[in-house]
């Protein structure tokens, strides 16, 4: 897994973190009910079904495509491109912000799977901004820079790799928390500032450790 800066886009019972930046941690507390949209994964987890305000959408994970740098599996499969689009293979993990008040009230946030290689997903995450006719809502992906090596950050059109995306949640703030594990064992929770911005989506605040593993490489990210 690589290292990486900016992050333009689980519910866990509360304990100790360590912190990579802030020592302040952002509680998850998006299970608060409101009047908000639902959305539920379905078909494997190959579709999220949205209902808001009485209409009801469906995002297929087939339909969705991201322009991935540097992508893992290159290392592990030979002739395969290091940069390309890459489609969604399925989502990992759902959450609305029912959190009234917030830049991101509403939204709807989701785990991606892109690929798997070498005993760890390939992730990704998303913002979903649901409309109130039922039509195509905004959808806009994460993004991630990657500063070790003197890498640039990548234009508004693709994104660096999370590893496998294992859940997402809304802090009370609005801001988006993403975790991502490693085949290692071990766990980091990213703090996403402002993921209801213009592309590159968010801003990296800091990452915060919930497991070290035997790799403990989720979290030496830094602004």
């Amino acid at each position: 897994m690589k290292f990486f800066k900016s992050a333009a886009l689980v519910s866990l019972v509360p304990f100790a973190l360590l912190s990579c930046g802030s020592s302040n941690s952002e509680a998850d507390i998006s299970a608060v009910p409101a009047p908000f949209a639902t959305a539920t994964l379905i078909n494997n987890n190959k579709t999220v079904r949205i209902v808001y305000k009485g209409k009801t959408r469906d995002i297929h994970a087939q339909n969705l495509s991201v322009y991935l740098y540097d992508h893992p599996c290159a290392n592990v499969r030979p002739g395969m491109p290091k940069n390309g689009t890459v489609k969604a293979q399925f989502f990992t993990s759902v959450k609305v912000n029912n959190i009234a008040g917030t830049p991101t009230s509403g939204h709807v946030a989701v785990g991606i799977n892109l690929d798997y290689c070498a005993l760890v997903g390939v992730g990704a995450a998303a913002v979903i901004k649901p409309k109130a006719d039922g039509s195509a809502p905004a959808i806009q992906f994460v993004q991630i820079a990657k500063i070790r090596g003197g890498n640039n950050v990548p234009p508004a059109t693709g994104t660096y790799a999370f590893n496998d995306v294992s859940s997402v949640a809304f802090a009370q703030s609005g801001k988006l928390l993403v975790n991502h594990v490693d085949a290692a064992g071990s766990s980091a929770r990213i703090v996403v500032g402002n993921p209801a911005g213009t592309a590159p989506i968010g801003k990296y605040e800091r990452c915060e450790v919930i497991e070290l593993g035997e790799s403990g490489a989720l979290c030496p990210w830094a602004n």
